[in-house]
């Protein structure tokens, strides 16, 4: 028994214009969408519309003003180790299997280790050089 693998080219053709209609369908049900949100939207245009939001109270001050760059790197900082952080759920579980052999889990633990230690270097740096304290 055999099984032969080519691709018709009838089949070939068919998922071709399947894609084809797939893809001006979409184009069409886009362009329908913004023609009728132009045409029945509101437009009742006056001062109060015009406001900037925030969070439905009347804004107060000057919108633009300095925001210290410590807040920027305190999330920065969060957020390198908390992506850094989520490399140890794989290891972990790979590590905890049993599906490796000896000298791989010793591998394996000791670079996650050296990882590990280099996280902590670098949240000493951090620390050490003042990007936790707050202004």
């Amino acid at each position: 028994m055999q099984i032969d693998n080519a691709v018709s080219p009838v089949s070939e053709t068919g998922s071709v214009v399947a894609v084809a209609i797939f893809l001006t369908a979409i184009a069409l049900f886009l362009a329908a969408t913004f023609i009728l949100s132009h045409i029945f939207s509101p437009r009742r245009r006056g001062p109060v519309k015009a406001m900037p939001y925030e969070s439905g109270m009347d804004p107060v001050g000057e919108a633009r003003y300095r925001i210290n760059p410590r807040f920027y790197l305190i999330a920065l900082i969060f957020l390198l180790f908390d992506v850094e952080l989520a490399f140890f759920y794989p290891w972990a579980r790979l590590l905890g299997s049993g599906e490796l052999p000896s000298h791989e889990q010793t591998i394996l633990f000791v670079g996650m280790i050296g990882f590990a230690g280099l996280l902590i270097l670098a949240y000493l740096y951090a620390w050490l050089k003042g990007a936790f304290r707050w202004p």
